[in-house]
């Protein structure tokens, strides 16, 4: 990682900084250092971004997310109730429980938010409501669980689509590419060496794709351990 990447930040002009030090003849980076704040770069990242696997169409909102017709009618474009946008197919939804009770680890956040999102009439795939904990609001609570919304405070709704980004990076990381590219990827290669000569067309077909995951794996394996080695080291010396 190059000098400054992992620097703290105080200012969201900042991260300009970090994009700059690429190539900006590229017109979908240029949109992406003009529009990041924007719902429609948030909501286009779920199909172009690095993690597209986690939208879907929604065909009814879960029990813990309960938005109303009233909360998202400023954003609903055809004159439709909510109701009518789910049966017309313009509804999608991005739910993270898969990170619900996990434990972050010490001085850092971890959330499992649930998105919805809304096709307009420019066709573009847009937030209209987030909310940042699976927990369901109980009767007995006096402190309702906050759904935000695009009508919110700006810095309110930054924030909030921060939060869902930043839990789609982990299960990106996490799932998408290291569970499911990496070490599934890894069996296949394993099974290939073991079980099919060298001429077979199906290790010929498959080889290309899986050809270097084995050494890659292992050397993940290697640095992880040595990181986990190190802190705990740290820790022992900070005992001494």
């Amino acid at each position: 990682m190059s000098k400054g990447y992992i620097q703290p930040w105080e200012d969201i002009d900042h991260f300009e900084q970090i994009l700059t030090r690429y190539c900006l003849d590229n017109t979908l980076l240029e949109n992406v250092i003009q529009d990041w704040n924007t719902d429609y770069m948030f909501g286009y990242q779920f199909l172009n971004g690095c993690n597209p696997v986690m939208i879907s169409k929604c065909v009814e909102l879960p029990d813990n997310f309960p938005v109303t017709h009233e909360m998202v009618e400023g954003s609903l474009q055809r004159g439709l109730t909510l109701e009518e946008e789910l049966k017309a197919g313009n509804i999608y939804i991005a739910n993270y429980k898969i990170l619900d009770g996990l434990q972050a680890k010490k001085s850092s956040y971890l959330t499992a938010p649930i998105c919805l999102l809304y096709n307009n009439r420019l066709n573009q795939i847009v937030p209209i409501a987030i909310k940042l904990t699976q927990q369901i609001q109980k009767p007995e609570e006096n402190n309702p669980i906050p759904i935000f919304l695009p009508s919110d405070n700006e810095y309110d709704w930054m924030l909030a689509k921060m939060w869902v980004k930043s839990a789609d990076f982990n299960v990106h990381q996490l799932v998408t590419h290291l569970l499911k590219t990496h070490l599934i990827l890894e069996v296949f290669e394993v099974a290939l060496h073991r079980q099919l000569s060298a001429v077979h067309p199906i290790y010929k077909l498959l080889m290309p794709h899986v050809r270097f995951t084995i050494a890659i794996n292992a050397e993940a394996r290697k640095n992880s351990h040595q990181s986990r080695l190190d802190l705990h080291q740290g820790r022992f010396n900070n005992l001494i």
